[in-house]
């Protein structure tokens, strides 16, 4: 996997969290559970402000997407870079 900036890696969190919103095949979300829940946890303080800071952020993403105004990462794409 490429190394990305924090900015980077922060909005594409937020594509998969949009993109995963919109899968309706449960065997499919059962894989994406599978390889995520294998994920080393992450060591930072997750605080109720820095959670709803990145809730906020991606509901505003999500936002801007439906609007056309931004485009969404296909998931197929998400996960062949797994």
């Amino acid at each position: 996997m490429r190394t990305q900036n924090p900015s980077n890696i922060n909005s594409r969190k937020l594509d998969i969290i949009n993109l995963i919103k919109t899968v309706e095949d449960n065997s499919l979300i059962e894989k994406v559970w599978k390889i995520l829940s294998k994920v080393p946890e992450n060591k930072e303080k997750d605080t109720k402000e820095a959670i709803l800071k990145n809730m906020k952020a991606g509901f505003e993403e999500m936002k801007l997407i439906k609007q056309g105004k931004l485009k969404a990462t296909p998931l197929k794409d998400f996960l062949d870079e797994l």
